[in-house]
């Protein structure tokens, strides 16, 4: 089986170092065969992993072509997992076996969940979405597609957070509760350490403790 982590930076990297442990369990590794994927190489290899084109990677005879995306830009990992599932790729999931994740939730495809992230229960998560180390996503709260939580970032209870958000380090948002959700819009970015205690409009970026719009 060949399976591609699409982007061979930092997060590539990472990600490739947890399904790397991840597989230690499997018996039979010769059939298994790990690649980066990038779309224009400038290295031949990363940590004794090579680094193949996308032209490729798609020409690869062995099927399923198994992909999943390790890129912060959620524009452009929905860019490419449009692309690659247009030819028949199969998104996977990069799930440590170090985070906890609750069998109440419900995720989404090819989720990227780094060492001591936490899933709890009742809680719905997206497509392509990255949880870095020590994140967490509290009960009853709902994680869109494309969303990106930076290491140590805490989403707790009853919180909509939407498509292509971007929560920085350390953030927090404070819970909503059950009968209003506290509502982060599509495409805002959270801060690295910024505390969110009301609803964030789409497309702004918040900073600080109270969270408040960083102004152009």
């Amino acid at each position: 089986m060949i399976y591609g982590v699409y982007g061979a930076g930092g997060h590539g990297t990472e990600a490739m170092q947890v399904f790397k442990s991840n597989l230690a369990s499997v018996q039979d590794l010769n059939k298994i065969e790990l690649f980066f994927v990038e779309t224009n190489p400038f290295l031949k290899s990363i940590n004794n992993i090579q680094i193949i084109s996308e032209e490729t990677f798609l020409k690869k005879e062995n099927i399923p072509l198994n992909f999943t995306i390790a890129i912060a830009d959620s524009e452009v990992r929905e860019t490419i997992s449009n692309r690659m599932s247009s030819f028949g790729c199969v998104p996977f999931a990069i799930i440590s076996d170090l985070a906890s994740i609750s069998d109440e939730s419900q995720i989404g495809k090819a989720p990227l969940f780094s060492q001591f992230s936490l899933v709890s229960p009742n809680v719905t998560i997206g497509d392509f979405v990255h949880l870095n180390y020590f994140s967490s996503v509290s009960h009853d709260s709902s994680i869109g597609n494309f969303v990106t939580i930076g290491p140590g970032a805490r989403i707790n209870g009853h919180v909509l957070v939407e498509d292509h958000v971007y929560v920085g380090a350390q953030a927090t948002i404070l819970p909503g509760t059950k009968n209003k959700k506290r509502i982060i819009g599509k495409g805002a970015t959270i801060g690295m350490g910024a505390v969110v205690i009301e609803d964030v409009p789409p497309f702004v970026t918040v900073v600080g403790n109270p969270a408040r719009i960083l102004k152009n």
